[in-house]
């Protein structure tokens, strides 16, 4: 299967069993490429997440590729974007 058929199955599979639009992704081991991304828009999902560690901001230019936030218990939230 090509990479588009497996994310565009998948979404399928989640949207049904899930009875919504599946509109985030995360990327298997966090392995992501620009096909990956291409693929992603051109099938309706909105966001990716890597398993890159964030360097403490967030950025809509790269919202295919958005690194982590480790939140650990007791971690204040008020580095999160409002």
């Amino acid at each position: 299967a090509t990479l588009n058929n497996e994310i565009k199955d998948s979404k399928t599979s989640l949207d049904k069993l899930l009875s919504q639009n599946t509109t985030s992704f995360c990327y298997p081991a966090g392995k992501f490429s620009d096909e990956a991304k291409a693929d992603l828009l051109k099938d309706g999902y909105k966001i990716a997440v890597t398993t890159e560690a964030s360097k403490g901001f967030f950025s809509t230019d790269s919202i295919y590729q958005v690194s982590r936030y480790r939140v650990n218990p007791g971690s204040s939230l008020t580095f999160l974007p409002k």
